[in-house]
C-alpha cells in the first residue's frame, strides 16, 4: 500500500511522522512525504521519499500559519499534485493540518491524524480533565470553522459536526499518549486510538553537547519555545541558577524575546537540543507543556515544572497534574525562590521520581511505530474507519499491558496540590 504523510516540518510534528513512516517502510509499503521544504534534508537521512511542491507557490505547511485559511488552500493543490503523482491509499495528516481533511473528502482517500499528547476535545459525554476551565468545545468550534473557512473557499459546504465523531478524528486518530495519562479512554471518540509517544530523535547534535553534559553535577533541561503572548519563565530560570552547582541545558530554539549576550558559566544553551540525548542525565524539567518535550520526559522518567501557555498545554498540563508527573505554575507571578523550591521537590521528593519512573515504564511499552502501522494497515485494507475496541480489548488488541484499576489523581489525596499553585479538576 501507498502512504502520503502530509505534515508540518517542525521537528514536533516532523518526527513522529519520520517513525511511523519509517516501520512501514520496513513492512514493504511505499512511503512519501509533502511538507516544507526544510523537511527533506531529514527525509534524506531516512531514505524516506519527499515530493516537492511547484517552484514559487507556497506549500502551506508552515507551522506559523497551521490555521491560516490560504494556507490550508495551498496544502490542498500540493497534496492533490501528489496525489496525481503518487496515488496514496491513505493520507496521513497531523493535528495541526487542515488541507488533508478536504483532500480526504473530496478524492475519497482514507485518512489518519497523528495527534498530539492529550484530547483536546470534548469526549462523548462532556467529562474530562482540564486545568481551571474546560476549553474543549471552544477549541473544537474555532478547529471546524477554520476548516469550514478553508472548504468555503474550495466550494465546499460547511461540516455538519457530530461531535460524538467529530470529523477532526478523521478515520483514525494516533493519539500519542498511554492510559495512565490519558483520562478514561473509553470515552473518546470511537476512532481515537493511544500510541504511545511516537518521539524520535533529532538526526544532528551540537558536536560540544556530550562532553559538557559528562561533568558531575546535578542537571536541568529547559525548553521555552514561544511565548504565545504569555509570560516566559526563561529569565527566572536564569536568575534562580545562574553561577549556582546545578548545571542547566537551554534549548535556545523558538524563543520570543532576547537571549543573554553571554550565558552564565554553568548553562549550555544552543537551538535544537535532542532531548533523547541528554535526559538520562537530567533530574528535571522546565518548559511549558507542549507534547515534545512532555513526552520525552516522560518516556525517560523525569518529572517536570510546566508553565502553560496555551496551544492545548493546559490540556497536557492538567494529565500531567494528575498522574503526579509534574508541579503546574504560572510564568508571570512565580518569583525566584519559588521556582527554586519547585525544582528541589522535583528533584528531591521520592513522589515524583516514582510516578515518572512508573510513566516511563508504561510508554515503554507502548511500540508508537508498529502500534500505528498496524492501525494504518487495517485503514489501507478496508477502507472504513477504524473503531477503537474497548481499552481492555485494545491492549489486547496491539498487544500491549492492560492498564490495573486506578482512581483519580486529582481526588485521591488532597495533600498533593502543597507544592503546586494551579490544581487540575475533572468535570461533574
Amino acid at each position: 500500500m501507498r502512504y502520503l504523510f502530509c505534515t508540518l516540518a517542525n521537528p514536533g510534528s516532523l518526527g513522529p511522522s519520520v517513525g511511523i513512516a519509517r516501520n512501514l517502510s520496513h513492512l514493504g509499503h511505499q512511503v512519501a512525504f509533502v511538507s516544507e521544504e526544510d523537511a527533506a534534508p531529514w527525509l534524506n537521512k531516512e531514505d524516506l521519499i519527499y515530493i516537492p511542491g511547484v517552484p514559487h507557490r507556497p506549500t502551506g505547511f508552515d507551522a506559523r500559519l497551521w490555521y491560516d485559511t490560504a494556507s490550508a488552500s495551498f496544502q490542498c493543490a500540493y497534496i492533490a499534485d501528489a496525489v496525481r503523482t503518487f496515488a496514496p491509499d491513505v493520507l496521513v495528516g497531523h493535528q495541526l493540518t487542515l488541507g488533508p481533511h478536504i483532500v480526504h473528502e473530496v478524492l475519497g482517500i482514507p485518512l489518519a491524524v497523528i495527534g498530539l499528547a492529550a484530547w483536546m476535545y470534548p469526549t462523548r459525554s462532556g467529562s474530562g480533565l482540564w486545568l481551571l476551565r474546560n476549553e474543549s468545545q471552544w477549541r473544537h468550534d474555532q478547529f471546524v470553522a477554520r476548516l469550514d473557512s478553508a472548504r468555503a473557499c474550495l466550494g465546499l459546504p460547511p461540516l455538519d459536526v457530530n461531535i460524538k465523531e467529530t470529523p477532526v478524528q478523521g478515520d483514525l486518530f494516533l493519539l500519542r499518549s498511554v492510559p495512565a495519562l490519558e483520562h478514561n479512554v473509553d470515552d473518546l471518540p470511537s476512532r481515537v486510538h493511544l500510541v504511545g509517544a511516537a518521539i524520535e530523535p533529532l538526526p544532528t547534535l551540537p558536536s560540544d553537547l556530550d562532553q559538557w553534559i559528562s561533568q558531575p553535577g546535578q542537571y536541568l533541561y529547559v525548553q521555552q519555545g514561544r511565548t504565545f503572548d504569555c509570560p516566559r519563565f526563561l529569565d527566572n530560570v536564569i536568575a534562580a541558577f545562574a553561577d549556582t552547582p546545578v548545571r542547566v541545558i537551554v534549548d535556545s530554539a523558538n524563543i520570543d524575546g532576547g537571549l543573554p549576550a553571554r550565558w552564565p558559566s554553568n548553562f549550555f544553551a544552543r537551538p535544537g537540543i535532542c532531548e533523547s540525548a541528554v535526559l538520562n542525565r537530567v533530574s528535571a524539567v522546565v518548559t511549558t507543556g507542549h507534547s515534545t518535550t512532555v513526552l520525552a520526559a516522560l518516556c525517560h522518567g523525569v518529572p517536570m515544572l510546566l508553565f502553560p501557555n496555551g496551544s492545548g498545554t493546559t490540556d497536557i498540563a492538567a494529565r500531567c497534574l494528575a498522574a503526579d508527573v509534574a508541579i503546574v505554575s504560572d510564568a508571570g507571578s512565580i518569583t525566584q525562590a519559588q521556582l527554586r523550591r519547585y525544582v528541589d521537590a522535583l528533584c528531591c521528593d521520592q513522589r515524583f521520581r516514582d510516578a515518572a519512573s512508573n510513566m516511563s515504564c508504561e510508554f515503554a511499552s507502548y511500540d508508537a511505530p508498529v502500534i500505528a502501522g498496524n492501525l494504518l494497515e487495517e485503514l489501507g485494507a478496508t477502507r472504513k474507519p477504524v473503531m477503537r475496541r474497548s481499552l481492555r480489548m485494545h491492549c489486547q488488541h496491539v498487544g500491549q499491558p492492560e492498564e490495573p484499576e486506578r482512581r483519580s489523581a486529582v481526588t485521591e489525596n488532597p495533600r498533593r496540590r502543597d507544592t503546586r499553585t494551579t490544581t487540575a479538576s475533572t468535570h461533574p
